[in-house]
């Protein structure tokens, strides 16, 4: 993100939705983790060091199965940071 991080861009989307689940995937994730987290307003950091088997778990946690988004005309919005 050339204009922003990740921190800035999560605070800022937050703020203007926020009913929408944020996760930021970052290799900051002991950083932004702790006192910024509830401050962000971020559902769930994870590290990119953990690789992907976490990001995707947590995905399929916020969003349910693919069979949801056959199901569903408007699927719900996730911002992955």
């Amino acid at each position: 993100m050339p204009q922003m991080n990740g921190v800035v861009a999560a605070s800022l989307l937050k703020k203007k939705i926020p009913e929408i689940p944020i996760v930021p995937f970052t290799i900051y994730a002991d950083e932004v983790k702790g006192a910024l987290s509830p401050a962000l307003g971020v559902t769930m950091v994870l590290s990119k060091v953990d690789g992907f088997v976490p990001l995707v778990d947590c995905l399929n946690g916020l969003l349910g199965s693919a069979s949801w988004f056959l199901r569903t005309a408007a699927p719900r919005s996730l911002f992955v940071l």
